[in-house]
């Protein structure tokens, strides 16, 4: 119940736009609504990758374990990808703008509303962070950083059993 309500949260935030999503583009999305990434990716389930712009740790996870073959064709069969980079200075639609009971403070850019909804989703701040939700808006299963590839695997494989 806690993570319905966390995630009913962010829910104020803008669509998110998947056209410009392909699968294993880690471009990151502008704005995130969790209901319509459910139901455009019925029935898949949501992979969200926590990322930043500066985290080194994240392109050497990219370089290294996301371009394998094995990962490329689990993500691309079986779940719907949404980059959300925290660190993204990008204004917001001030329609978007929040204010966050974390930092006390009104969010207005891109990063700092996606880094407050990790925090409330996730209880981490690291990156990266993956997040894997199902179609009833519940966390299944949460992964930071390896650079181990099976490792990777197993986790994204798991909740498909």
């Amino acid at each position: 119940m806690k993570n319905f309500v966390i995630l009913l949260a962010i829910l104020n935030l803008a669509s998110c736009d998947l056209s410009s999503n392909t699968p294993l583009s880690f471009e990151g999305n502008k704005a995130f609504n969790l209901e319509e990434v459910l139901l455009k990716s019925s029935p898949k389930p949501l992979l969200v990758y926590f990322t930043a712009f500066g985290c080194s740790a994240c392109r050497t996870m990219e370089e290294k374990v996301l371009s394998s073959k094995t990962i490329t064709k689990t993500i691309q069969e079986n779940y719907t990808l949404v980059s959300l980079i925290v660190d993204d200075r990008t204004k917001a639609n001030k329609e978007n703008w929040k204010h966050s009971k974390i930092v006390n403070k009104v969010l207005k850019t891109v990063g700092t509303l996606n880094g407050d909804f990790q925090i409330q989703f996730t209880q981490t701040s690291s990156q990266p962070t993956f997040v894997i939700v199902n179609q009833q808006k519940e966390i299944v299963s949460i992964r930071g950083y390896t650079n181990n590839v099976d490792t990777l695997s197993r986790f994204l494989e798991e909740p498909l059993n």
